[in-house]
């Protein structure tokens, strides 16, 4: 006579339910937070061709934040516009430049490199978000010109 033996399941029909109600919850949380802020190769191609006026960028600029921190814009030569004051990396940001405008995606030589976006928010605010190439982050900072 054989021995009869009660398999039991691995998972309870509970511990399952819990289980896909969790991973659906963590699906859409991260689309949620995965819309509300774009990743740094979003940023950078959704912006390959968006440009800027040199002279609205040109000048000093101050964080509005209570460090006041102060950056400023230059055309070193012809093709580029730097950002002194903001080192990441071995050195100062660059974007390319035409005549009279410049693109607004900058990059400062490091490997990986970094890489910043510009966004003129009005004629005195500026918005920079900061990110690296392979990383899924960016910081932003907020700067508005300088009153001489």
């Amino acid at each position: 006579m054989g021995i009869s033996q009660n398999k039991m399941p691995l998972f309870s029909n509970r511990s399952l339910k819990l289980f896909f109600w969790s991973l659906s919850f963590f699906f859409i949380l991260g689309d949620v937070f995965s819309q509300q802020s774009p990743n740094p190769s979003e940023l950078k191609t959704s912006n390959k061709q968006t440009h800027l006026a040199i002279h609205d960028i040109l000048g000093t600029w101050v964080t509005a934040d209570s460090a006041k921190a102060e950056i400023e814009f230059v055309k070193p030569y012809e093709g580029h516009i730097q950002i002194k004051g903001i080192k990441h990396g071995v050195g100062d940001y660059y974007f390319l430049c035409s005549k009279d405008s410049l693109n607004v995606n900058g990059t400062a030589p490091n490997w990986p490199p970094y890489d910043c976006t510009l966004n003129l928010t009005s004629k005195n605010t500026l918005e920079i978000y900061f990110y690296q190439f392979f990383y899924t982050g960016y910081t932003t900072a907020v700067y508005t010109r300088k009153r001489d």
